[in-house]
């Protein structure tokens, strides 16, 4: 089974903790002929400066001369691949417009799976299918540049839910809430962990000369992120969409050639993270009075501690 299949639960904790950053940063702009492409990537660029804003707000003084010297930018093309941090003459981080897209899909899908589950229990089933569909697409269309790409089926045309239902349900005051919290926490997540490998000095350091050194930065810079979120009021669980789609191209055993750790182990890792955080935070309290089991050492968080210690390691 699974990871993904086991989460629900602890996302919707996530959810219920309120977001609300409002500064701007520099995020660096581009052109386009495409206006509204250009106005879904101005939107990314402000969430983004609010996430820079934030960051620096509760950096120590090293960790925000370092930000200070990274330029962040969104390029405007659809490779899929494009989440990198790197030197060349200063601080990059590139987060394509693509990436970033699909990514805020994913959270909207996530959204609407959560509050339609009612309706249809195996919702969640047919959630991780549509990863591996949408998968096969962005595969297909990179290998295919210059043709006309294809473009995926919505998840609610996939997954059978009424066009009518789904908008209804979108349209809930709750549900935009949550998903406003969830696209934050989600960008949150990928910016925070190429931010730390600038802050950890992997890009300094000697190149990985081996598959586990480079899974260990990878962790390593997920803990940094982990921890850098949480640290801003946004909780981890902008992992679960982030990596979520990398689940789909995976099997349950790690390749000992990968250069990352298994996202569903890296979805695993955050989660427990953040529970473990918010049940040291008294403010915390009331989620966990809403669900008991959550509290670590309770059955669904020893499910994800279970999980972890069979599948990764």
């Amino acid at each position: 089974m699974s990871a993904l299949r086991r989460l629900p639960c602890f996302v919707v904790v996530g959810l219920m903790l309120a977001l609300s950053l409002v500064p701007r940063g520099f995020a660096q702009t581009a052109s386009s002929d495409n206006a509204a492409a250009l106005a879904l990537r101005d939107d990314q660029i402000r969430v983004v400066n609010a996430l820079l804003t934030a960051f620096s707000e509760v950096m120590g003084p090293d960790e925000r001369a370092i930000l200070q010297e990274t330029d962040v930018r969104i390029p405007m093309d659809y490779d899929m691949t494009r989440v990198m941090a790197y030197r060349d003459g200063g601080r990059m981080i590139e987060i394509s417009f693509g990436f970033l897209g699909v990514l805020i899909e994913l959270c909207d899908d996530w959204i609407l799976s959560e509050y339609y589950s009612a309706q249809d229990p195996d919702i969640y089933n047919k959630y991780e299918a549509y990863l591996t569909y949408l998968n096969g697409i962005i595969d297909r269309n990179e290998r295919s540049v210059g043709q006309d790409p294809v473009t995926p089926q919505p998840f609610a045309d996939f997954a059978g839910i009424p066009a009518e239902v789904a908008a209804e349900i979108m349209s809930r005051s709750d549900a935009q809430e949550y998903l406003g919290a969830l696209r934050m926490a989600a960008i949150a997540f990928v910016l925070a962990h190429e931010i730390g490998h600038h802050v950890l000095g992997h890009l300094e350091a000697p190149r990985a000369d081996s598959a586990a050194e480079s899974r260990a930065r990878e962790s390593e810079a997920d803990r940094y992120a982990a921890e850098l979120t949480m640290r801003v009021g946004v909780p981890a669980f902008g992992a679960l969409p982030a990596l979520a789609i990398f689940t789909a191209a995976e099997s349950d055993v790690a390749d000992p050639d990968a250069t990352h750790p298994l996202a569903s182990c890296r979805i695993l890792e955050a989660m427990i993270y953040t529970v473990d955080h918010l049940a040291e935070d008294a403010n915390s309290a009331p989620l966990f009075e809403k669900s008991p089991d959550m509290r670590p050492g309770g059955s669904q968080y020893q499910t994800f501690v279970t999980l972890k210690n069979q599948h990764c390691s």
